[in-house]
């Protein structure tokens, strides 16, 4: 039987313009670009290893996911779609 993680990115700004994807209340950046996919980590760095790996075209399709962290999520709210730490 396959199980299934449902789950929701949104996707906002900083206010330096660096785009965020946040995942049940974590935040990741996009760490690397490759020809058809992205890397987003989690900001936390080092030692939290949560990534997710998305398409690159319009569709943002996750293709892999790693969401496990060793720590909580970090506090901020959403203001007119900019991230903004607290």
């Amino acid at each position: 039987m396959a199980m299934f993680y449902i789950f929701a990115i949104k996707w906002v700004f900083k206010d330096t313009g660096k785009e965020l994807a946040i995942v049940n209340g974590f935040t990741f950046y996009k760490h690397k670009q490759m020809q058809r996919t992205n890397t987003w980590s989690c900001t936390r760095g080092s030692p939290c290893n949560a990534r997710i790996i998305v398409t690159n075209d319009t569709t943002r399709m996750v293709t892999r996911k790693y969401l496990i962290h060793n720590h909580k999520p970090p506090n901020f709210i959403i203001e007119d779609g900019m991230y903004i730490r607290i």
